[in-house]
């Protein structure tokens, strides 16, 4: 199963110098029962611009992944310990989920990773990708959720990507 999200389905949310685009992964997937997609409720993209600040806010129970493709965030706890995350440390939520980055040069092949059963989320940043077997072009913003599928991709430009792939018989929050 192949399942393309095209990033005009996503909700954005603008709070000054703060943007956040969620994609509410379930919701999109005929007949699925849930926001989320096994390990990730939802997909958020955010971009903070230099010197904004987010108040301290509560996450119970929510497993978070925070990533930043440029700059540096730094993240402060209620027990004031301060973090600064970048492109080469990230937090990570508690749920086992592989990860991957990739930046993909103009005319540059490849294959998903084998999912040997799992599910597969492939995030498109930047850029614009074409599944071979199918001939469809992802876009930025794009996602594609695939089960008991290996696609091959080709980059139409420079194109920014991440890909998870997640257990949806593991336990998480």
């Amino acid at each position: 199963m192949i399942h393309i999200s095209k990033a005009n389905t996503r909700r954005k949310v603008s709070r000054g110098p703060f943007t956040s685009r969620f994609l509410p992964l379930g919701r999109l997937l005929p007949d699925w029962d849930d926001h989320g997609l096994a390990q990730i409720g939802r997909l958020e993209h955010a971009t903070l611009e230099a010197g904004a600040l987010v108040p301290m806010h509560m996450h119970q129970n929510e497993e978070i992944l925070s990533y930043l493709r440029k700059g540096t965030m730094h993240h402060k706890d209620s027990d004031e310990n301060d973090l600064g995350i970048h492109n080469k440390y990230f937090m990570v939520f508690r749920s086992e989920v592989l990860f991957y980055d990739v930046r993909l040069e103009k005319d540059s092949a490849l294959p998903t990773p084998n999912l040997k059963g799992k599910t597969g989320l492939l995030y498109v940043f930047d850029g614009s990708l074409t599944i071979k077997s199918t001939g469809k072009t992802i876009e930025e913003g794009d996602s594609i959720v695939i089960k008991d599928e290996k696609l091959d991709l080709k980059s139409n430009e420079d194109s920014d990507l991440v890909f998870f792939v997640l257990d949806e018989q593991a336990s998480f929050s």
